[in-house]
């Protein structure tokens, strides 16, 4: 376990120190990016000068490495309690969020999750959890809405990888795409653990899709684009925002037209980013991706919500989270009944000449 550098208090004022858990994988590039983005939100708002109560505050991160891991996710949840962490940024998957967010509920602390866009992880009925991406049921709409319009596709192939948002979302794509009226879809599975796709190449030629959609983890994607570059295929690519990494898809064999429905406001039109940006460049060497914005916008909400109720108690945090309206540098944050995010964006790309070009945002 980790405290995070803060910003020094300024003077001899008595000080609070006030701890935000973030669970992360360490040794990944998105759970780099998500503790740069948090850190960065820490330090904007420690140079506020912020009070609660009268008293001067400092936040601090209390980061613990979850490895991705179920078994240890609920190990570094206690650890979180167990330090006082007044609200908690994380878990970094959907499968990992979903196993800790009882832990956190019944310890009434707020959980805001950058990136666990599973439906199942607010549908649980605990008021403690909160979305801060589209959630598996309205990504889907998108993603029909990308295959059918954008790809044009006549023949599509979806492929999860096993976890909940996977199948998830996999589910709901094929279901989307029947009530359209839109392309048949035939489904493929493969293990989150892996990523070798050979196996699934000969089902792939045997339905000749004209575009596959496969929702999986970044390696799984690198490693899918890569297979089927080698074996020539022909067919279109669409995946999901996890694609978004230095690795991917500058370097390697992979083909352009690849196309990509990333979380959140695409960068070049979200407000303020380019002074957002050279902030974080000067004090991070890790790349500026949108799960940057969505770590330093989980933090920066969890923050608000502290200002606007006065108050550090998790439970009033939690009512205040309900209520909540705030300008995000990834878009505007507000949460249903459930802890849905109420009005997620999207941002549709391809690639060109190696590298993500913005064909259009959603909604």
């Amino acid at each position: 376990m980790a405290f995070a550098q803060g910003a020094a208090a300024a003077d001899n004022e008595p000080t609070r120190t006030v701890l935000i858990g973030l669970p992360t994988p360490k040794g990944v590039v998105h759970g780099q990016v998500s503790q740069d983005g948090a850190q960065l939100a820490v330090d904007d708002a420690n140079q506020a000068n912020i009070r609660v109560g009268g008293q001067k505050i400092l936040f601090k991160l209390f980061i613990a490495d979850d490895k991705n891991d179920e078994n240890m996710t609920l190990l570094v949840a206690r650890s979180m309690l167990a330090a006082g962490v007044v609200g908690v940024i994380g878990h970094r998957t959907s499968d990992t969020s979903i196993v800790a967010a009882k832990l956190y509920s019944d310890a009434g602390i707020p959980q805001i999750a950058p990136a666990a866009a599973a439906r199942a992880f607010t549908q649980n009925g605990y008021r403690t959890v909160f979305q801060l991406i589209g959630n598996s049921d309205k990504t889907a709409v998108y993603i029909a809405d990308a295959l059918m319009k954008s790809l044009r596709a006549q023949r599509v192939m979806v492929i999860d990888n096993e976890t909940k948002l996977g199948r998830a979302l996999a589910d709901n794509v094929v279901n989307e795409l029947f009530l359209r009226k839109g392309p048949p879809a035939t489904r493929l599975s493969i293990n989150s653990k892996t990523s070798d796709f050979s196996v699934l190449i000969p089902n792939i030629k045997r339905h000749a899709p004209d575009v596959i959609f496969f929702s999986g983890f970044a390696p799984q994607t690198m490693a899918l684009a890569k297979r089927l570059a080698e074996v020539g295929g022909t067919e279109k690519l669409l995946i999901m925002g996890s694609g978004n990494n230095p690795e991917f898809p500058g370097a390697g064999p992979y083909d352009d037209g690849i196309w990509m429905l990333g979380y959140g406001t695409p960068l070049e039109k979200t407000r303020g980013i380019q002074a957002l940006e050279k902030n974080f460049r000067a004090k991070f060497n890790s790349p500026f991706l949108p799960q940057t914005l969505l770590a330093y916008d989980a933090v920066s909400v969890l923050i608000a919500a502290i200002r606007q109720a006065d108050s550090l108690e998790p439970p009033v945090l939690v009512n205040t989270l309900h209520k909540i309206k705030y300008k995000g540098a990834s878009g505007q944050v507000s949460f249903d009944a459930e802890g849905n995010l109420e009005v997620p964006t999207y941002g549709l790309y391809q690639v060109r000449n190696k590298r993500w070009e913005t064909v259009r945002s959603y909604p």
